[in-house]
């Protein structure tokens, strides 16, 4: 997802791959809200991902800055990131707690 996230832009992406991969993922018994979040942030992610992250370049153009500035002041931000996709991997209740609330 991070690597299909680089590529397209975000609601192409979701369009192209959720459609392939979803299923597959509720077939083997994970929760579709839950995957559907994971999936988002992935691909989030992958578009500020250099070398071709589709968010990452529209930011540098219109605030006007290097790549290179980006990449480096954005890595603190994407170990967090990596920190919190890990914590709801193992802890899916805290992506599913409000929509079971909800529903």
């Amino acid at each position: 997802m991070i690597l299909s996230g680089m590529v397209l832009e975000g609601a192409a992406n979701i369009l192209l791959i959720t459609p392939i991969v979803m299923p597959v993922l509720v077939q083997a018994g994970f929760d579709p809200v839950h995957m559907g979040i994971l999936i988002v942030l992935l691909i989030n992610v992958g578009g500020l991902t250099p070398p071709v992250g589709v968010i990452m370049f529209t930011t540098c153009g219109i605030l006007d800055v290097k790549t290179g500035a980006f990449a480096r002041a954005a890595l603190p931000y994407f170990l967090a990131f990596a920190l919190f996709f890990a914590l709801l991997v193992l802890v899916p209740a805290l992506s599913t707690a409000l929509p079971n609330a909800l529903m």
